[in-house]
């Protein structure tokens, strides 16, 4: 009777070991993915370029909900852009983009939702774009900002990979990738 009372016992935290080893796989993950490209995208954008994606996991797949990032929507000199002339600018999608930095950061589900409500917002949104003030890291900040992130301060020369590397310093914490 003993022994049977054992095996029960042990046959049932085997079984329950490996319900919690299924849900950790079944488990649903969402991460935020900042993007650098260091080159010319065009000769519209002339300081390099940050994008920002999303993916989650849902057990084994994973899904990409598009990378965005915000751009002039005509070309612009080199002296404009560094005048801060306004010009109309678009959120685009980037799944074309060459990349040559990222930084990954795990988020919440209601973190990865907020950061798609930006993405809505600055798509329908008739917005500017002001060189080194209303560009590819304001877009790539307000990102940085709705999934809690800790934003590094804008410099006024500063650019899209020295934002990603000053973001990922500032949140050793969350770094995934």
């Amino acid at each position: 009777m003993k022994i049977r009372a054992i095996l029960i016992i042990l046959l049932s935290l085997v079984f329950s070991n490996n319900t919690n080893s299924n849900s950790n796989y079944n488990e649903n993950k969402y991460y935020v993915v900042f993007y650098v490209y260091k080159q010319n995208l065009s000769e519209h954008i002339l300081t390099g370029h940050i994008f920002v994606g999303f993916e989650r996991k849902i057990g084994a797949d994973t899904y990409r909900d598009g990378k965005y990032g915000f751009i002039p929507k005509n070309d612009i000199s080199k002296e404009d852009f560094f005048k801060e002339k306004p010009v109309d600018g678009q959120l685009i999608s980037e799944e074309s983009t060459p990349v040559d930095e990222q930084y990954k950061v795990k988020v919440s589900e209601q973190e990865y939702r907020e950061g798609l409500k930006i993405v809505s917002e600055w798509t329908n949104a008739t917005m500017q774009y002001i060189g080194l003030n209303n560009d590819c890291i304001s877009f790539a900040q307000d990102i940085s900002k709705s999934i809690k992130l800790v934003v590094p301060k804008r410099g006024q020369l500063q650019l899209p990979e020295q934002y990603l590397d000053e973001l990922r310093r500032k949140n050793l914490i969350r770094i995934i990738d």
